[in-house]
């Protein structure tokens, strides 16, 4: 099994969006539970300190700052028992890769950093089996161009990168196999938009509130099991919003003539399956855990650099 591992120090990317948490082999959504005593029905549980933590039930609300509540940090730590128990690891000196988007690194960086070390003495449990882990440190990387560091060679004359996540869309310019600081870009565009707004045109014509996992399934499959008449509400909201994302790139000079156009992050798919512009080369990156990849790519170049 592939992994990044750099003198015996495990590398774990982390790639904490706000609709899904993606490690470099595992993936769950962004949504936890803290519980005092043991549940009865849950599944996927995490018992850390006195506590137990239920996750991948529901969404987190989506919150612009990780660092003001606990909940970000207590999905680290599932994250960590996910990885490292398809890893087969339960006792490791680890160093957690993570980013932020590209409009809050400058800003929000060192606080992410402290947030993901406030504890470098890990212990906790999952599926019956004790970890011991001391996070020996942590970098915080641009959101989603992690994905790509590697491959600049591969990117010859502009070309536009966009992330679109659950709650932001991420955009980056990449001008011979470099990327441009200056037209770097976040608009809170994500999938979650298109969902609520496909839950309230359906609530305002059908007078009933569809649950968000029967929009989300219809975004990642391009069906569901519906009738008609609520399949071809979210088709139009779908076909509105992937319009709405290209209009934005416009607005920050996107022209499909002469760019190439890198999508990734959950949205891919739905952009796939509606856009309409003939002449655009497009890109798609699939794999939502390439950017936690990515995460785990530049921390083990950072650290050759620092310990050379």
């Amino acid at each position: 099994m592939e992994r990044y591992n750099y003198k015996g120090i495990e590398i774990i990317g982390i790639d904490h969006g706000f609709g899904n948490i993606k490690t470099r082999n595992t993936h769950f959504r962004t949504g936890v539970i803290v519980k005092d005593t043991e549940p009865s029905i849950a599944t996927d549980v995490v018992k850390y300190e006195d506590k137990y933590l239920v996750v991948g039930e529901d969404h987190k609300s989506y919150e612009p700052d990780k660092v003001l509540s606990d909940d970000y940090y207590y999905l680290t730590i599932a994250a960590l028992a996910k990885e490292l128990r398809v890893r087969k690891i339960d006792n490791a000196n680890v160093v957690v890769a993570a980013g932020l988007p590209l409009m809050w690194l400058g800003e929000q960086k060192e606080n992410f950093k402290n947030y993901l070390m406030r504890n470098k003495e890990l212990k906790f449990e999952y599926k019956d089996v004790q970890y011991e882990i001391n996070v020996i440190n942590a970098y915080v990387f641009p959101q989603g161009f992690a994905a790509v560091a590697g491959r600049m060679k591969d990117y010859d004359g502009m070309n536009i990168l966009v992330d679109i996540g659950n709650g932001t869309m991420n955009v980056i310019y990449i001008y011979d196999h470099k990327p441009v600081s200056s037209k770097s870009y976040t608009d809170q565009m994500g999938v979650e938009g298109c969902i609520r707004k496909m839950q309230a045109e359906i609530l305002n014509k059908m007078q009933y509130k569809i649950p968000y996992e029967s929009c989300e399934e219809f975004l990642i499959k391009g069906n569901a099991a519906l009738p008609e008449k609520y399949i071809s509400v979210m088709d139009k909201v779908a076909r509105e919003y992937v319009a709405e994302i290209i209009n934005r790139l416009k607005e920050y000079e996107y022209n499909p003539e002469i760019m190439r156009l890198v999508v990734m992050g959950g949205g891919a798919g739905i952009v796939k399956r509606y856009i309409d512009i003939p002449e655009a080369r497009i890109e798609y990156i699939d794999d939502i855990r390439a950017t936690a990849v990515g995460y785990e790519v530049a921390a083990y170049t950072n650290m050759q650099k620092e310990l050379m």
